[in-house]
């Protein structure tokens, strides 16, 4: 039985690290691809509604209502490149300091109202599959109604947990954490100076493409959230917490059982 144990403690390990796995395209122009919307059409509404039958639906903004729910545009979401963090010169074009991230994200409606935040991305095996449920309510709020176009890009910088968006130049706050940081549209100039300040001594994380992703990409640590504002869990972590707990109630009633036994061939 103790087997059983260490075998879901492990797999729980590699969930959690396949679902923060990175991919990033250079190329990309923003796009939806088809397996993207098919995941979400088939699968968004049965996981939200796993977390309110399994968890404390408050954690994520919802109430027990599992009738009223949908969801928004899957939306292309990008990351800072090296060079971002590198030159303070103005972009005039986002590609040459935003790259397409391997996330789609979509606002997460319950009675009409924009509660939470729920992605999707693309596996090693081609797949598409949930990447993460709970980015708040905050950047939900932000996200409602929103269409994207090519000179808009929603980007993530993953150490502050803040979302941004870049538009004509200028750079916005998505949720808390990011409006903490710029409670107004700053020029691109301007944040990438205090990106620059702000990391200039940490030692950049490169992945496969050569991409920095100590500032940036989806998935991933949270180092400065306030978990008293904006309370979110983990599926991931959620799912393999309850897997792990069926696990030991299962072994603490095996051992209880045997110890009865035990007793039984004594008297």
């Amino acid at each position: 039985m103790s087997s059983i144990i260490l075998f879901l403690f492990i797999f729980f390990l590699t969930i959690q690290g396949a679902s923060a796995a990175e991919f990033y395209f250079p190329k990309g122009k923003g796009g939806v691809p088809a397996k993207a919307k098919k995941f979400a059409e088939n699968h968004f509404k049965e996981i939200v509604v796993d977390v309110i039958q399994q968890d404390n639906p408050s954690y994520y903004h919802l109430t027990d209502n599992t009738e009223d729910i949908r969801f928004g545009d899957l939306l292309p979401t990008y990351s800072m490149t090296r060079d971002f963090k590198k030159s303070t010169d103005d972009i005039k074009e986002a590609h040459k300091g935003l790259i397409q991230d391997n996330e789609w994200i979509s606002v997460v409606y319950q009675e009409g109202k924009p509660v939470n935040v729920i992605g999707t991305y693309r596996n090693e095996e081609n797949e598409y599959e949930l990447s993460t449920f709970g980015y708040g309510k905050s950047l939900a709020e932000n996200l409602a109604g929103f269409k994207p176009s090519p000179d808009t890009k929603i980007f993530y910088e993953m150490p502050r947990d803040a979302w941004y968006l870049y538009q004509n130049g200028k750079v916005s706050g998505l949720n808390n954490p990011a409006k903490k940081m710029i409670p107004a549209p700053v020029t691109v100039k301007q944040f990438r100076e205090d990106i620059i300040e702000r990391y200039k001594d940490a030692k950049p994380i490169l992945d496969a493409n050569g991409n920095d992703s100590s500032v940036g990409g989806g998935g991933g640590g949270d180092t400065s959230k306030d978990l008293d504002e904006d309370k979110t869990l983990s599926p991931v972590v959620l799912y393999g917490g309850i897997s792990l707990l069926a696990a030991l109630a299962v072994t603490a009633y095996a051992i209880i059982r045997n110890r009865r036994n035990k007793s039984s061939d004594i008297k």
